[in-house]
């Protein structure tokens, strides 16, 4: 049965050129957490003073495929500074999940990036945080961090890697303005190197995530 529906991408907060394109990705899981396939999807534009909201506009369905996401994509018609409202809805079990898009006319721009670690990966972005040293990142006695093998990748890794000699990593990115602001609303490419995985927003392996910018800083798992 259909359990949840979820927004893989565009995480929230990512700021959008007005006039542009966006691709939404979205996931439905069973009540066991597998992707399910072949299951419609009704997209919709709720409020009433968004850029692209009509009354009478039905908007097309779209279907999962075998990994249980589909694709959206909406184009902003009225190109001028706003918003937009936009929900998914399945059809069956009527699961719904939303996302604001927000437009605007010049984008936020990224102009310095640093990167943070701490080998705990469940630490929180209050926690304390070490810059990543040139030489790489080792354990508390200098050692190589130990990759763990007896690991269920089909499964959630939301909450592992506390260990402080393990794999898995947290990091925060700094992500500034050329005034030295924070760029809120620049989206952050984070892409993982030969070998290497980041923890995707479903909380299983991913290759490559976009993050939102806020507050100076993006937190992901390594």
């Amino acid at each position: 049965a259909v359990d949840s529906i979820a927004i893989l991408d565009p995480v929230s907060g990512i700021k959008v050129k007005a006039g542009g394109t966006t691709t939404f990705t979205v996931m439905v899981k069973d009540q066991f957490g597998n992707g399910m396939a072949g299951e419609k999807i009704q997209p919709s534009i709720t409020g009433s003073d968004d850029n692209n909201y009509s009354a009478t506009a039905t908007l097309a369905t779209v279907t999962t495929g075998a990994a249980g996401t589909a694709t959206w994509s909406l184009t902003d018609a009225a190109a001028v500074a706003g918003t937009d409202n936009v929900t998914f809805t399945t059809i069956n079990g009527a699961k719904t999940v939303s996302r604001t898009l927000t437009y605007v006319t010049t984008l936020p721009v990224v102009a310095t990036l640093r990167t943070f670690y701490n080998r705990d990966a469940t630490t929180t972005s209050s926690g304390s945080w070490t810059l990543v040293p040139s030489t790489g990142i080792y354990d508390t006695n200098s050692a190589k961090l130990t990759t763990t093998i007896a690991r269920n990748y089909s499964r959630s890794l939301s909450g592992l890697g506390a260990a402080d000699g393990d794999d898995m990593v947290g990091y925060r990115v700094e992500c500034l303005t050329s005034a030295g602001a924070s760029a809120t609303g620049a989206a952050v490419v984070v892409t993982a190197g030969t070998g290497g995985y980041i923890v995707g927003a479903d909380n299983l392996k991913a290759t490559s995530r976009t993050f939102s910018c806020s507050g100076g800083y993006v937190y992901f798992v390594g």
